[in-house]
């Protein structure tokens, strides 16, 4: 594999899982300050200053978000978003070995899907009834014979080799 190829991978599978378990954190830390009332803007009588500039924001929490129940849920439900973030981030950092070391897991076969996700850069090809992952593309067509390296905990390809069919 290029040594540049090779460095985005580990730079991506690293960023990964810091981006998920970030995110989850902040808003788990956080989930108080976002639960908050409308912003409401008001006077302060002030002789010496512009209107413009005596006006002061002032959040009020809505009734519902001071009741232990809701506090409660929200709680639940931010621990439950850091939870899945991790468990997202795992196959990830699994990888991180792999692809230091180089052991890769190839598979020879034809491919009996390949397809997009709607919107998505990602590129899913079956084979053998293994699903694995693309980024961008894969340059695999439906029956054709090929060999493809992938990592095994987040089953992504890496390279790509077509065989003469058998």
């Amino acid at each position: 594999m290029p040594y540049l190829l090779k460095l985005f991978y580990i730079v991506w599978f690293l960023f990964t899982p810091i981006v998920y378990i970030g995110i989850s954190l902040w808003l788990f830390l956080n989930r108080n300050n976002s639960m908050r009332g409308t912003k409401k803007f008001t006077r302060i009588p002030s002789a010496d200053k512009l209107p413009i500039f005596g006006y002061r924001k002032i959040t009020a929490p809505a009734p519902i978000f001071q009741t232990k129940i809701f506090r409660a849920i929200s709680l639940f439900l931010a621990a439950a978003f850091v939870y899945l973030m991790i468990w997202a981030s795992i196959p990830f950092v699994k990888d991180i070995p792999i692809l230091l070391t180089g052991n890769y897991k190839y598979i020879e076969g034809t491919p009996q899907k390949i397809w997009h996700k709607s919107r998505s850069f990602t590129e899913y090809v079956q084979i053998n009834g293994l699903n694995i992952e693309f980024p961008f593309t894969s340059t695999m067509k439906e029956g054709k014979f090929y060999r493809v390296k992938y990592l095994p905990n987040s089953r992504t390809g890496l390279a790509v080799e077509q065989l003469p069919m058998r």
